[in-house]
Formats: structure tokens, sequence, C-alpha cells
């Protein structure tokens, strides 16, 4: 079982915290010497404290996969956003944007509360997925595996804004990616994109979307395609 319950009051202190972060184009597998394991996205930043009671964890940054080894002696928590997830025996996924964090569950079952709103808890199995702010969102049905796809360099998207697509692209390479009109980035857009061959993925979305193309070694211009063109 998953608890995720939001509350009015601050995280704990995490000081003494080790500190794990990856920076851009970067992801990093943590092996716990609790057995359990943790796979950082790139650009995340996470503070661990392993303790005699309990591990405690606070994800301040973007998003990590949770895989837990069950000890009852030691519940394992961790903080996000507003919230914060209590697992027992499962493996789950927290990705923590500007004003949203995403709970996605791959194994085990999930018990969601809110300290906002008045709704009662609600059960999460796997296939998933919940969102909060400042309250919880509505329990969705998702692809556990499509949506944590991008340990395996896969980026799946349904129906988002192009600029929101191309601000993640740029957290998993480095290449230099440009938007040059907003017209281009409110394009919607569905599909799984492989971060080893973005070349060829803008390639493709020239030949679908009004978009042209301009990929100058490691830069990339997305920009409008003229009129009658």
């Amino acid at each position: 079982v998953l608890v995720v319950q939001l509350r009015p009051s601050p995280a704990p202190s995490q000081d003494g915290a080790t500190v794990y972060a990856t920076g851009r184009g970067e992801q990093k597998q943590l092996t716990l010497a609790d057995g359990s394991s943790v796979m950082l996205g790139p650009e995340s930043r996470l503070e661990v404290m392993l303790l005699p009671v309990e591990r405690t964890f606070r994800l301040r940054a973007r998003e990590a996969i949770f895989t837990v080894t069950h000890n009852a002696a030691r519940p394992f928590r961790v903080y996000a956003g507003a919230g914060w997830i209590e697992d027992i025996g499962t493996a789950f996924d927290v990705r923590s944007d500007a004003d949203t964090v995403t709970v996605t569950v791959i194994q085990g079952e999930v018990m969601v509360g809110a300290s906002r709103g008045g709704s009662s808890a609600q059960r999460l199995s796997r296939n998933e997925q919940i969102s909060y702010g400042d309250t919880l969102g509505a329990v969705r049905a998702v692809d556990a595996a499509l949506a944590t796809s991008w340990r395996n360099g896969q980026l799946a998207y349904i129906d988002r804004p192009l600029d929101q697509v191309v601000a993640d692209l740029r957290r998993y390479t480095m290449k230099d990616i440009v938007m040059q009109d907003r017209s281009v980035g409110a394009l919607r857009y569905t599909g799984t994109i492989s971060v080893g061959a973005i070349d060829q993925w803008a390639t493709g979305l020239a030949r679908v979307y009004p978009v042209r193309i301009q990929i100058q070694g490691d830069r990339l211009v997305l920009a409008a395609k003229p009129a009658g063109r």
C-alpha cells in the first residue's frame, strides 16, 4: 500500500541528508543500503535520510522512480511539493513540476488522502495515476510502463503543447533546441520520442505539422512553416 497525503505543515528538516543530483541529459541509478533503488531523471535533485526508524526522501526537482524494499519498522516516505507519499512494498514514479506533483503506480496499491476539499481517501492500484497541487485531482488510468519509459530513453506524450514537449526534451539532451514561433509551441502533440533520435523526430514532425526544421550540428530550430508552403 502506498499513501499519498497533502499536509499544510512543512516537510521535516533535511539537515544532514545525502543529496543526489543529476544534470542536463543525465540519469542516475541509486542502490540504497536497505535494498531499495531510485532512478533519477535529468535535472533532478533528491535528499535522502536513512535512519534506524524511518527512510525519508525529499524530491526537490523533477522526477524519480522508487522501487522499495518493504520494512514495516522503517517507513519509506517521499516528500514532493505540498504532499507526501508513503510506501509499503511497491514501485512508483514521482514527477515534481512547478505547480503540480504527479504520482504513477507501477506496482502495488495506493491510498490517497487530501488535507483540503473534504473528499474521502481513494485507493489506487497499478497503472493508475494522480496529480496534486494544493489539493488532490482525480484518479486516472494510465499505462505505467509508457508513463515511465523515460528511464529507457523514450518520452511519451498525449495531447501536450509542443512547447512543453520541447522543454522536456531539453532536459534529456545536450542539443540546443530553439522554438522560434509561439504558434509552433501551441501545437498539440501526441507520440513517443526516442532521446537518441531527436533529429529524426523533428524531421518527421515537419511532415505532419506546419513546422519548418533547421538542423545545424547540435542546434535544432523549430519555426512556423510559411503560409502556402
